[in-house]
């Protein structure tokens, strides 16, 4: 596990004070001569965890309604008359897989 900086070697800095455009501008100096990662780097990390789990929940969250709701209206007849076979269960797949990456890209894009 990599140590936070403490100060920047350069201008004494502390952490609170360091961004990653002063870290961009040593050249990483000042992770490399305190033998850790800034501050800001590991709160990143953490931030990014957070959004992954929070973004699969709820994108789960719709394509588990939207695909529920596709699969009744478009296979529910096949199934009670054939039942479960390999094209339905890739039809199924599919309703429950294009709203998830639409909701992603729909999450994406707010983001950007």
């Amino acid at each position: 596990m990599q140590r936070p900086i403490r100060s920047c070697p350069d201008c004494d800095a502390s952490p609170e004070t360091l961004s990653r455009r002063h870290f961009l501008a040593a050249g990483g100096a000042a992770a490399l001569a305190l033998g850790g990662a800034p501050v800001w780097a590991e709160e990143g990390k953490k931030a990014a965890k957070a959004t992954v789990k929070a973004t699969a929940k709820a994108t789960g969250g719709v394509a588990l309604i939207v695909g529920t709701w596709l699969t009744l209206i478009n296979q529910a007849d096949i199934i009670v008359a054939q039942g479960f076979n390999g094209a339905v269960l890739v039809k199924i797949a599919v309703n429950y897989l294009t709203p998830f990456i639409v909701s992603n890209i729909g999450l994406l894009a707010r983001k950007t």
